[in-house]
């Protein structure tokens, strides 16, 4: 794995800094794995989490499509359909916005001030 600021360097090295193997990888993996209490976790989750994460905070197509390094929309799209359902969440707020009210973080709802 490179870095985008020096794409010559490596990202990732040995404690000896010789050149990472796949296989030094997935035995860290497993070992996180083990103590995380995660046996069914995919080091390909990781990277779904970290998109889709991208997406809910509000990362468009284009800038999900750059992290990921994708190519085309459609394979991006994936990582869109969290986002997506969060718009019930979202609509619900502007309706609490237009009536004149707020919800805050514990659910209680509290009149807007006026100004």
């Amino acid at each position: 794995m490179r870095g985008p600021a020096l794409p010559s360097a490596r990202l990732f090295v040995r404690q000896d800094g010789t050149t990472l193997r796949a296989h030094h990888v997935h035995a860290a993996w497993g070992t996180a794995r083990r103590r995380a209490d995660l046996p069914g976790a995919h080091l390909h989750d990781l990277r779904h989490a970290g998109l889709t994460l991208a997406a809910q905070s509000g990362a468009t197509l284009a800038e999900v499509m750059r992290r990921a390094g994708h190519s085309s929309s459609r394979a991006a799209m994936i990582y869109q359909h969290a986002a997506e359902r969060r718009d019930a969440e979202v609509a619900a707020g502007l309706g609490r916005l237009a009536a004149g009210t707020t919800r805050n973080r514990t659910g209680t709802q509290r009149a807007r001030r006026g100004r």
